[in-house]
């Protein structure tokens, strides 16, 4: 008797659909936080190098993280010009939570976070305008003006401060160490118990 063939549908895997994929969420995956109120965003530490790790697991439990970052083009040894992508602040992602519903414990569990900023105890908690502020620090460094000129007190080695969210939130000081342009200028401050280089346009940038 002659076998005949049915044919069968591929399987394909979706990571979403993987129970296994992601920790367990609160409410359904993939469906994005209702915010009936002013929405409360939290800096979240992540593990060296893991920003963009980190968003992404965020964005899979539907967190609706921010992300701030900009992208720097070099050249490498065969001439060809490649993107490389910063964070605006190393070691940060925002993650927004609406009152009385704060999942502290599920950010936590997600690859790739190590904590909260943490102050008095608390998470630290910022705005929507602090946060507006940091998108503003995003769209200068990645929109780069060419008429935009350096100031003569913005040279390698003066001690500038950067206000991004407010000097009462973040001491940013330090020395220059990097002037790409007057829309990308590089601070070595300390932040997170460490020295990180952080870029600002000169508008986010003043003298001590």
């Amino acid at each position: 008797m002659e076998m005949g063939y049915r044919y069968q549908e591929p399987v394909i895997y979706r990571p979403q659909d993987d129970p296994d994929f992601a920790p367990a969420c609160p409410w359904p995956r993939r469906t994005p936080i209702d915010f009936r109120t002013e929405r409360v965003w939290y800096p979240v530490i992540c593990r060296a190098n893991k920003e963009r790790y980190a968003f992404d697991w965020a964005l899979r439990g539907a967190l609706r993280p921010y992300w701030p970052h900009f992208t720097v083009h070099t050249h490498g040894r065969n001439g060809k010009q490649r993107a490389r992508t910063r964070s605006v602040i190393p070691g940060l992602i925002f993650v927004p939570m609406e009152p009385g519903r704060e999942l502290f414990g599920y950010v936590r569990s997600l690859p790739g976070v190590y904590d909260f900023m943490m102050v008095g105890g608390e998470p630290q908690a910022l705005m929507e305008w602090q946060i507006d502020e940091i998108r503003d620090t995003e769209g200068g460094l990645n929109v780069i003006p060419d008429d935009l000129s350096v100031p003569g007190w913005c040279r390698f080695g003066a001690m500038v401060t950067i206000n991004i969210v407010g000097d009462e939130i973040w001491d940013l000081s330090g020395p220059v160490v990097d002037i790409a342009s007057g829309a990308r200028i590089g601070v070595e401050v300390t932040m997170l118990g460490s020295r990180r280089t952080i870029y600002a346009p000169v508008s986010k940038i003043g003298p001590i």
